[in-house]
């Protein structure tokens, strides 16, 4: 299983050597972060979320409260958030090799394991500066524990 763990980090970073993918929202994404950072950090956006006064409503802040601890006007900050990016796609595809090995054997587990790390959109949700690959985590988490503890 490591190797498709080193398969999904060569891939992506394959991919960010010959396409670079940048959204329209990375530069918003990054904005925000570093607006986060200067005005508190993490603790200061929790508090806000819980009392109603984050006004953000196009970028979840678990993202960005992810991202937050590296913010920097630097393009080093870019590798950073892409870095948080990836850790949510890697732990997305461990649950997934998880879930597959107790429900069909460990040939189910490559297989699946396979076809997310040859699936492009899973590994460019790894590499671009969004939540996706932290939502997509979360909800396999949640079948993860339906499948596992229920």
């Amino acid at each position: 299983m490591t190797g498709l763990a080193l398969a999904l980090v060569a891939a992506s970073a394959a991919l960010v050597s010959h396409e670079d993918p940048i959204t329209k929202d990375t530069k918003f994404y990054l904005g925000e972060a570093l607006d986060i950072a200067r005005q508190g950090g993490v603790p200061d956006l929790l508090q806000r979320c819980f009392a109603g006064t984050w006004s953000e409503d196009n970028r979840h802040p678990l993202y960005l409260a992810l991202i937050a601890p590296w913010a920097e006007a630097s393009n080093a900050f870019l590798a950073s958030a892409r870095v948080v990016s990836l850790a949510g796609n890697l732990l997305t595809l461990l649950l997934c090799l998880g879930i597959a090995r107790r429900r069909g054997g460990e040939s189910a587990a490559v297989l699946c394991g396979l076809l997310l790390v040859t699936n492009r959109a899973f590994v460019e949700h790894g590499v671009v500066v969004a939540c996706e690959s932290w939502w997509t985590a979360c909800a396999v988490a949640a079948w993860a524990y339906l499948s596992w503890w229920r």
